[in-house]
Parts: C-alpha cells; structure tokens; sequence
C-alpha cells in the first residue's frame, strides 16, 4: 500500500512536472515530449517485473524482493528530489536537458534524475512481481473465492493511490514539484518502516513443496511442467496480449489526461480549485468501491455455476475502455469550442467510472489466474511475462498521447476508441471458444 503511494504520488507528479516552464520549478519540456516520456517509463515499469521474477525464482524470496524493491524505490524518490541541488544554471528559461543546446557536456541535475527514474524502474519490478507472490499463498489455489480475494487486495492498493495522489500531488501542485517527489520518499520511508519488522526472521529464500527440488534452468523447468500446465501457461501468455489495447487506453490517464485536465478543465468547486493530481484519485476511490461488488459477483457467478469465461471478462474491458473514451472526446469537444479553451468537469469521474469498472475485469482477475494456475516457482515468472506483455501498450499509449497533446486531440482519440471497440468485439467472439 505504501509502495503505491508513493508510485502513483511521484507518477500524478511526473507529467506535470516535465511539462511545467523552468521558472515554475519544471523542465521546460513541450506537452508531448512530456507524454511520450511517460510512455516510456511505463513501459521500463512493465518491463523490469521480468527481470525481478527471473531473480526471484532463482535467488530470493518474495519477502526480500519486497524489502530490495522499496529500498530502490526510496533512492528513486530522493533522487528525483535533490534534482534542484544539482541544478548548473541560474537561467529560469532554461530547459533541462541530459546535454546543454552546445551539446558539449552532461549536466549533473538531469543525470540525476535519469538514474532517478531508473531506480523507480527497478524497484516497482520487484515490488509489482513480490506482493502479488505473497498474496496468492494466502488463500488456497482451488478456492474458488480466489478472484473476490485479488479484488480486495487490489482495493488495498488502491488505498496507497489514494494517499499518494491526495498527499503527494497536493504538495507538488502547490508546493513545488521536487517537494512533491520528497514527500513521496516520506511515504516509502514510512513503507519500509513497517515492513522491516514483518521480514525479521525471514529466511534468504523460502522453500515452496514444488522448490524443494534442485535449481535448474528455466528451460529445463519448462521441460519438467505437465503437458496440461504448459498449454494452460501459452493460453494465458496469449490473453495477456490479446488484453493490451485496454492499456493502451488506460495509459492516457498518467500522461494525456493528466495534462488534459490540468491545463483545459476549469476545476473550480465551490470557489476552490481542485489540484489535478485531486481528480485522479477518483480511480483510487472507484477501486476500492467497486472491490466489495465485483468480489460479490465474482463468488455469486461461482456458487451459481455461471461463472465467465476468462477472456470473456477480459473482452468486457476492452470495451469499456472503448466506452471510457466517449465522455473524453465530448470533453475535448466542447474546448474546442469555447474562446478559453477549456471544458467542465464532468467528464473526468465519467470516463473514470467506466474505465476502472473495465480495470476490475482485467487486473484482479489475471492476478487470481496467473497465481492460481502456474506452480509457485513459476509465479514470478509469469507475473513477468504479463507485465512484459503490456510494456509495448504503456510505450505506444506514449506516442498517441504525444500524438494527441500536439494537435489533432479529437481525431487520435476517436481513433483509438474506434480500434478499440473493434478488437473487443473480435475479442469477444474467439474469447467464446477459449477455456483454461
């Protein structure tokens, strides 16, 4: 829960902050190198649980994947924060880059935060492959109850998103961006606090009844699987994929919507004007309401014998995520069409609702898949190989919302929901014939 909120706090922060002038404490960069950054951040975060489940299966166990995790991402979070001290110009007009426009050195303040950055990487993939690990052997891989259960360990980080957007964003917003990023290591810090205590006692690596066997190779482990463990394995390698254009449009909310909001939404309540980072908490709120409900149908379609198929629920996201986008383009609609350029509110909770209703049917439901179906030793790995599955989405959201910030917001979008809609379609049709 920490972990996120200090995750989601820093990530509110990072395209505002990118895109924000040099004398309002930002980088100077334009809107669309700001998202296309983002991007690519994402897709470093959805790459690196590879690595970190490959180390895991190997080497360490979950609880000190865990522990490793936090401690990089606490040094990411202080990096980012000390980007100002490292600072060699006094201009407040100039962008910071990695190399003066000369091109004849580095600069100290960019390497910083770049090595920053990379250190978040690193760090989420350990923490994004151990919690879920230690999650799933909590409850037993026949209960049926399993899919309720991932749903309510996902409304608990969400809790974490909440806290970071509130905290985290709101001291950003108003207070500096680099503040911002210090009060997200104070939230890692506090993480690692009481995660400490919880390790003291643990074992280098804990012993599975499937790891008590000597370590081999994964190919050879591969080898060593059933038949039916295998096929069930490739199934869920092929629905991680098929499941992507939902990320692709969930991704508009950590860069395209975040700056869409920020810049265009007129955001006063009440004569008090809600920090953006605000507005996206609503996705934390919506998780954790939704949680109690989606693990009610979830354990209500079991007990009655209906329950959907897995890539029958995953078709039903990506059409949501088609749907999310109405209320977004009626939204940039209507700027286009007022003198200030801006639009109401509304359509941010709107597209919100519909979105998270889409991520409940995805994420907690591959989590209860993936931990459920693979033996142990393999969870990591295949935690790896779905996060590795949405790397290209996070990296392609990037460039269409590059795309989108640069011109033309109305027809990228309308685009992107017309594929969309399309693919859960053809997603719903083959998803009939598919079972595990």
């Amino acid at each position: 829960m920490w972990e996120r909120a200090g995750f989601f706090g820093m990530l509110v922060l990072l395209p505002l902050s990118l895109a924000a002038p040099t004398a309002n404490g930002g980088f100077g960069w334009s809107n669309g190198e700001a998202i296309g950054f983002v991007g690519t951040y994402l897709a470093g975060v959805s790459l690196s649980p590879l690595l970190a489940g490959v180390l895991m299966h190997r080497r360490l166990s979950s609880a000190y994947g865990l522990m490793l995790g936090g401690v990089a991402m606490l040094a990411g979070h202080l990096l980012l924060a000390l980007v100002p001290w490292f600072s060699a110009s006094s201009d407040p007009t100039d962008v910071l880059r990695l190399w003066p426009a000369d091109g004849t050195a580095w600069r100290l303040d960019m390497l910083t935060f770049y090595i920053g950055v990379m250190a978040l990487v690193l760090g989420s993939g350990f923490f994004i492959v151990a919690a879920p690990t230690l999650a799933g052997r909590l409850i037993a891989t026949d209960d049926a109850r399993r899919p309720a259960a991932f749903s309510l360990f996902y409304a608990l980080i969400n809790v974490g998103y909440l806290i970071g957007t509130l905290l985290v964003g709101y001291v950003g917003e108003t207070q500096g961006w680099h503040r911002g990023y210090a009060a997200a290591a104070a939230v890692m810090a506090c993480g690692l606090v009481f995660l400490l205590p919880v390790l003291r006692g643990w074992p280098a690596r804990t012993v599975d009844s499937d790891e008590a066997q000597p370590q081999a190779s994964l190919v050879a482990a591969w080898r060593a699987l059933t038949p039916e463990i295998r096929k069930r394995l490739l199934v869920l390698l092929l629905l991680s994929l098929a499941v992507q254009p939902f990320y692709l449009v969930y991704g508009q909310i950590y860069g395209f919507l975040q700056i869409e909001i920020f810049e265009h939404t007129r955001r006063e309540v009440f004569g008090f004007v809600l920090p953006a980072a605000w507005l996206q908490a609503t996705s934390g709120l919506l998780v954790i309401a939704y949680a109690p409900l989606f693990a009610w149908l979830w354990t209500r379609s079991v007990r009655s014998g209906r329950q959907p198929k897995l890539a029958l629920q995953l078709a039903a996201a990506v059409l949501l995520a088609a749907l999310a986008l109405v209320p977004v383009l009626a939204g940039l609609m209507e700027r286009t069409g007022r003198v200030d350029g801006t639009s109401a509110l509304h359509w941010v909770p709107l597209c919100y609702a519909i979105l998270v209703a889409g991520e409940m049917c995805v994420g907690p439901v591959m989590l209860a898949a993936i931990t459920c179906i693979a033996p142990s030793r393999w969870v990591g790995p295949a935690l790896g190989v779905w996060f590795l599955a949405g790397a290209g989405a996070s990296k392609i959201s990037g460039m269409v919302g590059a795309m989108a910030a640069d011109g033309q917001a109305v027809l990228v979008m309308g685009a992107l929901a017309a594929l969309t809609l399309a693919w859960g379609l053809g997603l719903a049709v083959i998803g009939r014939r598919i079972t595990l």
